[in-house]
């Protein structure tokens, strides 16, 4: 399998030992200048040197170590000799083989390309249409009401431009990695878990308002870690990341995410278990060979459907948004015990949508009261939207009497502009910017900040 070890290809730095050989310091796991035979899963010769993947990390030996520009590709052909005559070394070389195979025919990493320009696509709807946003994005109250389809659609919207761009070249770059040594199928499917843990973990915090791609980003960094650290085999020398550079950008990554606010912290950690643990299974313990699965094809048949689904229902609820809003006014009328804040969000957004159809006006009062109700007219932000209501339904005597209790509660300069408008002081289309905030109980759908990947408790990005 190889030829005798000329020292004048080689040179005097490199030298085979029974267990293992010598060759020049590295930074990687052969540092200390010797690499065991038993330890090594894929050497590649290149151009730049020998590139030998190894079961503790990354050895990288450039030509210029060589004593002859054919010194990686000789040193391979002895290595493989040595590896093939350990015990197991017919099925190390046979390992080896398929690696070599996929690398001289990787196929085309499309998942992560397709993923990031349909994101793209969808935030140009975005600035479109706010609805696109309102109806997709990820609001745990909602889902508890039946919108699930938001645990899948939440995953392509963005809050904005940069937001954008951060997911998409991160899908763009470490999905083409993940895709490439799982293989499309696997790949998929280690995607679509990814977002569903992103969000389910969302969903689990109770976060108010969440969106953004980075708990799927997650999920392949999750699955890329598990690849590294518990399948190395199965990762081709030219694909394999430094060790220590992929472990240490995760807990950089997190460290960094950590001190910004707003932040979807929870769905970032979903959607990195979810990645890793799907990883774990869908790859052999042993060797490089993927063989086919019925249950993963399975799997990607249900989170096609379930994607498909998602975005009918999305779509319709975006085009008809008003049929949207009525659904879910009925649907926090019939709860229970539906929180406060939720029931004034959705009458606040009825009461400064286009137009709003004197139904809808009527149902959003019925919402507003119950809310102004369950908080014994202390809050506020809630009169204020009961008084907005009553003014869009032309009763101003009503809306001047309930904005004056706004205003005895809270000295914002907001509800006496806004009582302006109620009096004809102020054109009744010049409804004043900037209500004032209130973190417990955001004002609207959405709230001011949402999943760009992602914060625990309240809105959030991912």
């Amino acid at each position: 399998m190889g030829s005798p070890d000329p020292r004048g290809v080689l040179g005097f730095r490199y030298a085979l030992h029974e267990s293992g050989f010598r060759h020049p310091p590295t930074s990687g796991p052969g540092a200390a200048g010797f690499t065991r035979y038993a330890e090594i899963t894929h050497p590649w010769p290149s151009r730049r040197g020998l590139r030998m993947a190894t079961t503790r990390g990354m050895v990288s030996l450039p030509t210029a170590s060589f004593a002859s520009a054919e010194g990686p590709r000789v040193l391979r052909e002895q290595l493989l000799q040595r590896i093939g005559a350990l015990s197991d070394g017919g099925e190390r070389c046979h390992t080896i083989e398929l690696l070599d195979q996929r690398v001289a025919a990787p196929g085309r990493a499309w998942l992560g390309p397709g993923l990031a320009l349909a994101c793209a696509v969808i935030y140009g709807f975005q600035l479109y249409d706010p609805a696109v946003e309102s109806e997709g994005a990820l609001s745990a109250p909602l889902v508890e009401l039946g919108d699930v389809w938001r645990l899948v659609t939440a995953n392509f919207l963005h809050g904005n431009l940069p937001h954008l761009l951060l997911n998409g070249v991160s899908l763009w770059v470490l999905g083409a990695l993940l895709e490439r040594s799982l293989g499309t199928a696997r790949a998929g499917l280690v995607m679509a878990a990814s977002g569903l843990g992103a969000m389910g973990a969302g969903l689990l915090w109770h976060y108010s308002w969440a969106l953004g791609a980075s708990g799927i980003v997650a999920g392949i960094a999750g699955g890329l870690l598990v690849l590294e650290l518990l399948r190395p085999a199965m990762v081709p020398a030219p694909w394999r990341l430094p060790r220590r550079l992929l472990v240490g950008a995760v807990l950089v990554d997190g460290l960094l995410l950590g001190l910004i606010p707003g932040i979807a912290h929870a769905a970032h950690g979903g959607g990195l278990l979810a990645g890793g643990v799907v990883t774990w299974a869908v790859t052999p313990a042993r060797g490089a060979a993927l063989p086919s699965r019925v249950w993963i094809r399975f799997g990607n048949a249900a989170a096609i459907s379930a994607l498909l689904l998602s975005v009918v229902v999305w779509i319709g609820s975006s085009v008809h948004p008003e049929a949207a809003s009525w659904r879910r006014a009925q649907q926090l009328l019939n709860a229970s015990n539906p929180s406060p804040a939720l029931l004034n969000n959705e009458a606040w957004t009825i009461a400064t949508g286009d137009h709003p159809a004197p139904r809808l006006l009527a149902v959003a009062e019925r919402l507003a009261k119950r809310a102004v109700q369950a908080t014994g007219r202390r809050n506020p932000n809630f009169l204020d939207t009961l008084a907005e209501l009553y003014f869009q339904q032309g009763n101003s005597d009503r809306a001047i009497a309930t904005i004056d209790e706004a205003i005895a509660l809270s000295s914002e300069r907001y509800y006496r502009e806004q009582r302006r408008r109620f009096t004809g002081e102020r054109p009744a289309k010049d409804r004043p910017a900037s209500p004032p905030a209130a973190p417990s109980a955001p004002r609207r759908l959405p709230p001011p900040e949402g999943i760009r990947v992602e914060a625990p408790g309240g809105s959030a990005t991912a």
